[in-house]
């Protein structure tokens, strides 16, 4: 039969090999991708492309390194309508923490942390309405974020 030695041992290896099973089968489905809920609806519109970051960054009037603090579901969604019901508008209020000030006008504060900025695309039910393709910014996930204000000051 086996010895005390040789059987402590042998367990020890069946418990290694349970425990580096365990830890990949979770890694394997916390990194899983999630599927789309929502039904996507794209609509264009008018929007103004760059191909060199120099030009981007002289459009903007603000550049921040920021990032998300709520999921995409919990933001304030805004979707407006004409008399007769029509779609007429969408965007998403989305709450920023900044980490980094990379330019910023003479009027911005330098000190603010928080901002909210608009971004094109909004929810309604199960239907998420999207601008060009434009995928929201994702919670906890840091971006570089070149902002204008709208023709509302926003």
């Amino acid at each position: 039969m086996f010895s005390f030695q040789k059987r402590s041992v042998l367990i020890f290896v069946v418990c290694i090999v349970v425990v580096t099973v365990s830890i990949i089968t979770y890694m394997n489905i916390q990194s899983k991708p999630e599927k789309s809920v929502y039904t996507v609806v794209n609509l264009s519109a008018n929007s103004i492309t760059f191909s060199e970051v120099e030009k981007l960054h002289e459009f903007a009037e603000l550049i921040v390194l920021g990032y998300a603090t709520d999921g995409f579901a919990d933001r304030e969604h805004v979707i407006t309508a004409f008399d007769d019901g029509t779609m007429q508008s969408f965007h998403t209020n989305t709450n920023i923490k900044i980490e980094q000030i990379l330019k910023k006008p003479e009027d911005f504060t330098s000190d603010l942390t928080e901002l909210t900025v608009i971004e094109p695309v909004s929810l309604d039910g199960k239907v998420k309405y999207t601008a060009n393709d434009y995928v929201e910014l994702q919670k906890n996930e840091p971006s570089v974020l070149f902002l204008l204000r709208n023709s509302y000051g926003d």
